[in-house]
């Protein structure tokens, strides 16, 4: 039996695929992010507050707006991944996927999901930045 102790302001979480944790509402949920090159491909993983647990979602897919390092604006969509050992399919998957060369520029890349729904509650023009 450990202690575990909780600081708000140091309060961290460990993605568990090793990307980008951005946190939806109050520990609400958990949105992670990671960028793989060769090919480039950027895959979302929806997880619970504690970022432990998989939280299906009901998208088929997901619209995202991309930001590239030169300016210009590009929209990509993720597609739900179908995953047998998880028995995760699209309509209740927590994983989303693209392969893109979009995102194989060097450099920082903002991304803005325009809207999705976790349990029940929309999230609205999430903004992450993706950087190298």
């Amino acid at each position: 039996h450990h202690q575990t102790t909780h600081h708000q302001t140091t309060h961290h979480h460990t993605a568990p695929h090793g990307g980008m944790l951005i946190e939806l509402g109050n520990h609400f949920a958990n949105l992670e992010f990671v960028l793989e090159d060769n090919p480039t491909r950027l895959t979302l993983y929806v997880l619970d507050s504690h970022a432990a647990k998989s939280i299906p979602l009901q998208h088929t897919s997901i619209e995202l707006e991309v930001r590239l390092p030169g300016g210009e604006k590009q929209p990509l969509r993720l597609d739900a991944v179908t995953n047998p050992l998880t028995g995760e399919a699209p309509g209740k998957t927590s994983q989303f996927s693209v392969q893109t060369d979009a995102l194989g520029t060097p450099g920082t890349h903002e991304i803005l999901i325009r809207s999705m729904v976790v349990r029940g509650q929309r999230f609205e023009n999430i903004e992450i930045t993706l950087g190298q």
